[in-house]
């Protein structure tokens, strides 16, 4: 389940480096995509450490969809990240756990203050460089047999 779940994130991961290079800006498109790659990225290497199962990663008292709990229980099951989430991760993990703000209108909301379009590009795609890096390590086959994930 593993291999699938990280084929994904890195489709979303390509999906981000391409409305990164055509939006000018920061938008709610890009960081929601952001959200998805690592959220995506992180549960893949949880299940492929044999700790988790995919009903674990998906219960919000594990993981569900927050970003630094993923990040904290990736790096405490030895991906090797920084003690401390990066402000890109924190800032999407808050838009994108309980209050949904990236992926639902609110009425009583005007402005939503966004990370950096090129530290979420840049961060993603380190990231997943090294979920790759460990996935590969174990000659984890990619979904539809032996190819790279990119």
């Amino acid at each position: 389940m593993a291999a699938p779940m990280f084929h994904r994130a890195k489709m979303f991961e390509r999906a981000l480096i391409t409305l990164h290079d055509k939006q000018p800006d920061n938008s709610i498109p890009i960081a929601y995509i952001a959200a998805l790659a690592v959220e995506i990225g992180l549960k893949a290497y949880l299940l492929w450490t044999g700790k988790y199962k995919e009903k674990d990663i998906k219960s919000p008292k594990c993981v569900g969809h927050d970003l630094v709990k993923a990040w904290e229980k990736a790096n405490d099951s030895g991906l090797a990240l920084d003690p401390s989430p990066p402000y890109w991760l924190v800032r999407l993990s808050e838009l994108n756990n309980e209050s949904h703000l990236l992926r639902y209108a609110h009425t009583n909301i005007s402005a939503m203050v966004l990370p950096n379009k090129d530290s979420l590009r840049e961060g993603v795609v380190e990231l997943l460089a090294k979920v790759e890096g460990r996935l590969q390590s174990a000659d984890l086959p990619p979904r539809g047999g032996k190819q790279e994930y990119k």
